[in-house]
């Protein structure tokens, strides 16, 4: 009789856990779940997204001079390698989990909106700028299309370090600055 109740005591523990997490930073359990979900039903969980699925829901130059700009409401649910799930759910959870207990739910939203097609449809006018004068790497990067959250959650993350102070914010973005870049290092194409 012991243990049933101690699996049940925990089974409600963990389900009360689950609500409170729900009730204080809905955003960020939607895009979670969305994302995990989204990954699950398009099989990008067990294998790397495929060229068709990537021209259908990712965002780069060709999307936007075929007249597909929509595409980029897509892509922040979608997974390019099924490693990545896990790494966009936590830096979601972190970034925009954070966002949303500092600034609340409509602001961490807002932020991580402006974050995502800023930084889409940024990337794309840096790197068909630069390809233009006749920069070999930004050739290469003006015709590859990108799927992902992290945009929109980087700029949660920005959004909080506004509201950060002193030393905390240069902590913070050494942290977020050092993480990018080692992003960038890791991923090879």
């Amino acid at each position: 009789m012991g243990w049933t109740s101690n699996i049940f005591g925990r089974l409600r523990a963990t389900t009360m856990l689950a609500v409170r997490v729900i009730r204080t930073a809905p955003f960020t359990f939607f895009m979670i779940a969305s994302i995990l979900i989204t990954a699950a039903v398009t099989n990008t969980l067990a294998r790397p997204i495929t060229p068709e699925m990537l021209a259908r829901w990712g965002f780069g130059l060709d999307p936007v001079l075929s007249g597909r700009s929509y595409q980029l409401l897509f892509a922040p649910f979608q997974i390019l390698r099924p490693y990545m799930a896990m790494s966009i759910a936590a830096v979601v959870l972190i970034f925009v989990g954070a966002a949303e207990y500092r600034l609340g739910t409509w602001r961490a939203a807002l932020s991580f909106i402006v974050g995502h097609v800023a930084g889409y449809a940024g990337g794309v006018a840096a790197t068909w700028l630069l390809a233009r004068a006749g920069v070999e790497w930004a050739q290469r990067a003006s015709a590859m299309t990108d799927v992902g959250a992290s945009n929109g959650a980087f700029g949660a993350a920005g959004a909080v370090l506004l509201f950060v102070g002193g030393r905390s914010r240069k902590v913070a973005f050494l942290v977020i600055a050092g993480y990018l870049v080692g992003a960038l290092l890791i991923e090879k194409d």
